[in-house]
């Protein structure tokens, strides 16, 4: 099963909060089956909700272990989020994997572990400029131009499969970004929330969110940061203002010493 098409697909999955940084929802039929899972139904965290994934014809670049990542990794990720994290040793990654098959039912076979978890060590390995070759080579503008970033195609490949097309998010598990108080709100603390991400409790349009939200800083320029949040502020009714590059450069050099995330309202309300 694969959601690698030409058109946005949905599926009914069956989800679990809180999210783990570096996996996705499942297809319900694809989680492991135990004791716990007639419970679960009973649970209120758990319920049947419809994903749109992403519009992405993109697969992964040549290597011992491409079949393995197209055939697999595709089923949740788009190839542009996976090769936008950040450098992990071959270790790590089998640690992400067997995380993946165990907690989410991914169904990547035990023989695979190893060339997975080498080939991913090799492509997604961050350069001193903060990124792959591989996501040089296949998500940055031919030109070079910052005038010619698409902040709709940085959203489809790295947001929309938690935060949806539509800037719905997933009821009670990611929240919207359509109408968010922090989307209209100040524009450095946006920007600060996708340079570092965000863990723990977060409130928005009166809802509490203890989800995880990944760090961009690592994976996107500063152009990048810009023209993704200037889609995300004049998208789904949202009329806030663009964000400048050089607001985004200026919020990185304030913030260069931070390692973890924001904590959620308690960090960030703060800089509203």
């Amino acid at each position: 099963m694969r959601f690698a098409t030409s058109s946005a697909v949905c599926a009914t999955i069956l989800l679990a909060v809180p999210f783990v940084f570096g996996t996705r929802p499942v297809c319900a039929a694809s989680l492991p089956s135990s004791k716990e899972e007639g419970a679960a139904q009973t649970d209120p965290h758990w319920g049947k909700v419809t994903v749109e994934l992403p519009t992405s014809n993109a697969l992964f670049p040549g290597g011992d272990g491409q079949p393995i990542a197209n055939s697999q990794c595709l089923i949740c990720h788009s190839a542009g989020m996976v090769l936008r994290q950040p450098t992990r040793t071959q270790a790590q990654w089998k640690e992400t994997i067997n995380k993946m098959r165990s907690a989410y039912g991914a169904p990547i076979d035990a023989g695979q572990i190893d060339t997975l978890a080498t080939y991913l060590t090799r492509v997604v390995a961050i350069d001193a400029g903060g990124q792959s070759a591989a996501v040089r080579q296949k998500f940055q503008p031919e030109n070079g131009k910052q005038d010619s970033v698409d902040g709709a195609a940085i959203f489809a490949g790295s947001c929309a499969v938690c935060h949806q097309a539509a800037g719905t998010g997933l009821p009670g598990v990611f929240p919207p970004l359509a109408g968010s108080s922090w989307v209209g709100g100040q524009d450095g603390t946006l920007v600060q929330i996708l340079l570092h991400g965000v863990q723990g409790a977060l409130t928005v349009n009166g809802t509490t969110y203890n989800s995880a939200m990944p760090a961009f800083g690592s994976q996107l320029s500063d152009a990048q940061i810009a023209a993704v949040l200037t889609y995300v502020r004049s998208q789904w009714g949202n009329k806030a203002a663009a964000v400048n590059p050089t607001l985004v450069s200026a919020q990185r050099a304030a913030t260069a010493a931070r390692s973890g995330p924001w904590n959620g309202d308690t960090d960030l309300a703060r800089q509203r």
